[in-house]
């Protein structure tokens, strides 16, 4: 299991955050979170959701931290406690692939995605290092950002982590009439190169 976990929120998606904790509890027992404050950016709030996801890998120090945005909904039988199949920097337990896959790997529930959107759920392995690659890509949106940084990242399928109904779906403007998981992608389960790229320590 990671050693820490946090899970970002803002003054104004508290009510979202309550909601968010107590499937934390449910699923997880007492495993502890912290919780950050990020800041608002009222004309551009994917800013915002940037700065405090690269504010809370920096904080965290080179080692292993699970994220999780405060719009996140925990499937039944959540699992923090997860590992893909050889190395890796990044896994995500909630996404929406955007793109065809570098490999589906045999026998396991890990994927090798290529795009990836909506990262409310993930754990890297270090934490620090990957802030500091995601903050030189500052002014891109944090999904797309993440997602093109030269990690080996993996994702869980199914995904264990979605987003809560009533959170805002930037691809539609509207908000999410259900809890999505994104389980019907039209690039699962596609197969090509694996992409070996590593994080650099």
């Amino acid at each position: 299991m990671p050693t820490r976990a946090v899970v970002l929120t803002t003054p104004s998606t508290h009510a979202r955050l309550d909601a968010f904790l107590a499937g934390w509890r449910r699923w997880t027992g007492d495993a502890p979170i912290e919780v950050v404050e990020g800041i608002e950016v009222p004309r551009a709030p994917w800013q915002g959701a940037f700065l405090a996801h690269v504010g809370a890998l920096l904080a965290a120090g080179p080692r292993e931290l699970a994220v999780f945005e405060d719009g996140a909904v925990l499937a039944a039988g959540f699992d923090l406690d997860v590992r893909p199949p050889r190395a890796w920097d990044l896994a995500y337990l909630g996404h929406e692939l955007r793109a065809p896959l570098a490999e589906a790997v045999e026998g396991s529930p890990w994927v090798v995605p290529t795009e990836v959107a909506r990262t409310h759920g993930y754990v890297v392995r270090n934490a620090e290092a990957v802030g500091r690659q995601l903050s030189r890509r500052g002014g891109e949106h944090v999904d797309y950002a993440l997602s093109r940084l030269p990690l080996r990242r993996f994702a869980l399928v199914p995904a264990t982590v979605g987003q809560a109904a009533g959170v805002l779906d930037p691809s539609t403007g509207r908000e999410l009439a259900e809890d999505a998981f994104w389980h019907d992608s039209p690039w699962l389960p596609a197969a090509a190169d694996d992409d070996e790229s590593a994080l650099d320590s």
